[in-house]
């Protein structure tokens, strides 16, 4: 055998047990911690579709910020409070529909998400007081 041919092997072999031991990591499922996060994550989910802004305030640590494009910087409670009242108010609808939520450390999840919902009045509070449906940062304007 060449030592071409061993380092060859030696290659695959090492790539073997890399693949196993990180396919065998994922098999062992989430952590306590993540567990915990992703039940976390699924009641701030759920607070957003039953349109509880207070909820939602609640959700965040005192010092926090919510920041969003659609709101053109970062709020604080009662701010958070405030814009997702007149979120709820001017899309009646509003929804969130989880498409993938997977934890990817021990304080960390990726998701991917699409908000759905018809904006049919001005917000009445917040920072988008006032704004119409034709806002430019609404769907399709």
């Amino acid at each position: 055998m060449t030592t071409r041919t061993t380092n060859r092997k030696a290659a695959l072999v090492a790539a073997t047990t890399a693949v196993t031991l990180a396919l065998a990591a994922c098999a062992t499922g989430p952590t306590p911690q993540q567990k915990s996060n992703m039940s976390v994550y699924g009641d701030f989910k759920n607070a957003w579709n039953h349109h509880d802004a207070k909820a939602i305030a609640a959700a965040f640590a005192t010092g926090s910020t919510y920041t969003s494009p659609a709101i053109g910087g970062s709020l604080t409670d009662p701010a958070i409070t405030g814009f997702t009242h007149g979120l709820f108010t001017a899309i009646p609808d509003f929804q969130v529909e989880v498409m993938s939520a997977t934890p990817v450390d021990e304080s960390q999840i990726a998701e991917q998400w699409v908000v759905k919902g018809t904006w049919t009045q001005p917000f009445p509070d917040g920072p988008l007081a006032g704004a119409p449906p034709q806002s430019p940062w609404a769907a399709g304007s």
